[in-house]
């Protein structure tokens, strides 16, 4: 943490709120989480207004209460206490520290249904599988998770999957050419273009009309 050097922003003249179309707010219940290869973690919470720079030992993060908060309830929580079913912040935040806890490190490719998978294959659906404890169910037309964001550090590649749209998408950050800025893009999130499923019936019909 000695070597980030917080670089001021002015945001003066950005109406966040308003293009969130959430109005006026007095305060955002909002965390930034900043993960690196190494494994660590980084918590930027905005208090009393003063940005603050937090160790996050869990890598855990969600919106509302504060980490400290957080962390003190993990610690609290008996080893062997039954895993919280509930969808506030506070029972998802336990339930993916415990869920972390116990989890390994991927599935044993060689025990896998698909004993063939490379290590990323197997490693990414198993974090799917843990994000999957915790994403908010579409049960209002106004509140559910958005997306889901998967990061391999180690091979530079960035997953995520729409609300809509289980398909997994990547981008290949060896890819994208950081130098120069006029060739920046952006990629939806939300594409109604995208494919959002896999028609097998077509691959095996056209394979047995070609036979």
């Amino acid at each position: 943490m000695a070597a980030i050097q917080p670089t001021g922003i002015d945001l003066t003249h950005i109406g966040l709120t308003l293009l969130a179309g959430l109005g006026p707010l007095q305060t955002l219940p909002l965390h930034v989480a900043i993960h690196d290869a190494t494994g660590a973690s980084l918590a930027i919470e905005f208090l009393d207004g003063k940005m603050h720079l937090l160790d996050n030992p869990l890598g855990v993060l969600t919106n509302d209460p504060r980490l400290s908060i957080q962390l003190n309830r993990v610690a609290a929580t008996p080893p062997h206490e039954a895993v919280p079913a509930g969808w506030t912040s506070t029972d998802r935040f336990i339930r993916l520290a415990m869920y972390n806890n116990v989890a390994s490190r991927g599935q044993d490719v060689e025990t896998s249904f698909v004993a063939t998978a490379s290590i990323d294959q197997s490693g990414v659906p198993s974090a799917l599988h843990l994000l999957n404890t915790v994403v908010q169910p579409i049960i209002s037309p106004s509140f559910s998770t958005e997306w889901i964001v998967i990061r391999d550090h180690k091979r530079r590649h960035v997953y995520f999957q729409a609300t809509e749209n289980s398909v997994l998408r990547r981008i290949d950050l060896t890819a994208v050419n950081w130098m120069d800025p006029m060739k920046q893009k952006s990629w939806p999130v939300a594409s109604p273009q995208a494919p959002w499923y896999v028609d097998m019936a077509v691959d095996d019909l056209a394979e047995i009309a070609s036979e």
